[in-house]
Formats: C-alpha cells, sequence, structure tokens
C-alpha cells in the first residue's frame, strides 16, 4: 500500500480530507421519486449519488452496486420515495481527518468511499479510494497534493 512506503519513507501525507473532495457527485433528495433519483444517478455516469435530507444534511448513498434492485423495486412501486429504499451507510467526516483516518473509515465500512461534511454537517463531497491512492502515489514520486 502506498501508505505504508510513504511511512517507510519517513513521509507524512500531506494532506488531509478537505484536500481530496470531489464535488462533482451527483445529489439527490431524500422525498424525490426513486425513478427520478435513478435517473440522476444514470445521467451522471458516476457510481454513486448522495441523499441529502431537507435541512440538507446527508442521509446516506444511492450506490450503482445497487442498481438492480433499485431498478426493479422503482418498477414494483412507481410511487416509492428515496426515503423509503435502504441507503448505503458510508463513514462521513469532517475536511480535517487526516489520511489515515479517511482510509482507517473505509476499510472498516467495507466501502471504498467517504462522504465529508462541514461543521454543519452541510455535503462538502466524496473521497473515493482513487484519490486517496492518487494523492499518495503524487507525493511518493516527489509532488505536493
Amino acid at each position: 500500500m502506498l501508505l505504508a512506503e510513504l511511512r517507510s519513507r519517513g513521509i507524512s501525507p500531506p494532506f488531509r480530507a478537505g484536500d481530496l473532495i470531489d464535488r462533482s457527485y451527483p445529489i439527490v433528495r431524500d422525498e424525490e421519486p426513486l425513478r427520478r433519483a435513478l435517473e440522476t444517478l444514470l445521467r451522471s455516469r458516476r457510481r454513486l449519488a448522495v441523499v441529502l435530507d431537507s435541512r440538507g444534511h446527508v442521509r446516506g448513498v444511492l450506490d450503482s452496486e445497487d442498481l438492480e434492485e433499485l431498478v426493479e423495486l422503482s418498477r414494483a412501486k412507481p410511487d416509492t420515495k428515496v426515503s423509503q429504499v435502504p441507503l448505503r451507510r458510508p463513514p462521513i467526516l469532517r475536511p480535517s481527518a487526516r489520511v489515515e483516518e479517511v482510509l482507517d473509515s473505509m476499510v472498516s465500512s467495507g466501502l471504498d468511499y467517504v462522504v465529508v461534511v462541514d461543521g454543519a454537517g452541510r455535503l462538502l463531497g466524496v473521497i473515493t479510494v482513487d484519490e486517496v491512492d492518487e494523492a499518495l502515489a503524487f507525493t511518493l514520486v516527489g509532488g505536493k497534493s
């Protein structure tokens, strides 16, 4: 793992969660129809969509790994709202979280992404293991993230 390689060289990753945030993931509201949320996810060509409640706080994630089950549900019950389906519950971190905490959270949750929120609990973005790996690799070759 790249983090172990950095540590063996006495290098501490110079970035935090806030430096790795990807803000381009789609957002859906928990009270919108599941069918519309799935359309948003599919049109985005992203792997997941973050679900927010009416106050703008993260409720969970619609993950494309669950797509077949969710499409079937939306066909069987067209009036189903996002709030009525099981969501993935990724770790939620603050921008100040160290990269080790980001990776530990992914490992302990069994997911390869985390959600980052501000002090008021509002969504800032998503970090995937790919973003972490890219930043660690860049650091390893002497760049700065």
